[in-house]
C-alpha cells in the first residue's frame, strides 16, 4: 500500500564525485535516478587558477545536501576557495510535498565508494549534521562513512547499515545535512581517481502523510459503504 493517493511523494538523488575541471567530467549531480543525469554541474575549488576540483592532500571540503520546499527541488551543494556555492538541483515536476512529509534515506542509498587504478585512493565523509529543526524518527547520521582503494581497480563501497527517517515540518518542510568530504589520490594531487572513481550519493523520499480528518473521513466512509453491502444481503 502506498500513500500516495493521500497526497505527493518526491524523490531524488544527489551525486558527487571525483571529477576533473572539464565539461565532460562533471562533479555535482541532481536528478530523479541515481544516475543522476538532469543536472551536472563542473567543480573547481579555484577556479582562478584552474586547480583540479578537489582541495589536495585530503583536506576538508564543505558540503550540504537538501530539499528546499520553496523551490520544490533537491540539490547538492559543494563551496570553493572563497566560500561561494556551486549547486546542482533537481526541480520536483508535480506539487511539492506537504511540509510535515516524512522523508527516508534509504541505507543503500547513502554511500561512498572508490575504484582507482595504479594508485591508492581514499574518500570520506565526516562531520555530518541535520540543520536545526528536523526531527529524526529512526535512525541517525554516521559519525563517519568513506570507502577507500589500494590501486586494484576493484569497487569498496561502503553505506548505512539503517535507513534514516525524519520530518521538518519545523522548518517548513525544508531540510539540510551538512558535512565535509574528504577525498584522497584524485588526479593532480598524486593520483588517478576521476570520474566515479572516488564518490558518494544520497537518495531521499519525501511523503506525504493523511491528516487525522482525513482518516475520519475515510474511516467513516468505509462504514458506509459496509452497511450498504450488508442493507442489500437482508
Amino acid at each position: 500500500m502506498t500513500l500516495s493517493a493521500w497526497g505527493t511523494d518526491f524523490s531524488f538523488f544527489t551525486t558527487v564525485r571525483a571529477g576533473y575541471p572539464t565539461a565532460l567530467l562533471w562533479e555535482l549531480g541532481a536528478g530523479s535516478t541515481a544516475a543522476t543525469t538532469e543536472s551536472n554541474v563542473n567543480f573547481e575549488w579555484n577556479t582562478a587558477n584552474g586547480d583540479t576540483s578537489w582541495r589536495p592532500k585530503n583536506q576538508l571540503q564543505n558540503f550540504q545536501i537538501g530539499y528546499n520546499r520553496t523551490t520544490n527541488s533537491g540539490f547538492v551543494t559543494v563551496f570553493n576557495s572563497d566560500n561561494t556555492p556551486v549547486t546542482a538541483s533537481y526541480t520536483n515536476p508535480g506539487l511539492a510535498p506537504e511540509a510535515s512529509a516524512i522523508w527516508t534515506l534509504p541505507a543503500a542509498n547513502f554511500f561512498a565508494s572508490a575504484n582507482t587504478t595504479f594508485f591508492s585512493g581514499s574518500i570520506d565523509l565526516e562531520n555530518m549534521s541535520f540543520a536545526p529543526g528536523v526531527q529524526v524518527l529512526s535512525g541517525s547520521l554516521p559519525a563517519s562513512i568513506g570507502s577507500s582503494n589500494t590501486g586494484t581497480g576493484i569497487t569498496n563501497t561502503s553505506s548505512l547499515s539503517t535507513p534514516i527517517v525524519f520530518d521538518a515540518t519545523a522548518n517548513g518542510g525544508s531540510w539540510t545535512i551538512s558535512g565535509t568530504v574528504r577525498m584522497n589520490g584524485i588526479v593532480g594531487s598524486s593520483g588517478s581517481a576521476l570520474g566515479n572513481n572516488l564518490q558518494f550519493g544520497l537518495g531521499a523520499f519525501g511523503t506525504d502523510t493523511p491528516e487525522a480528518s482525513t482518516m475520519s473521513l475515510f474511516a467513516v466512509g468505509l462504514a458506509a459503504l459496509f452497511a450498504a453491502g450488508k442493507f442489500k444481503r437482508v
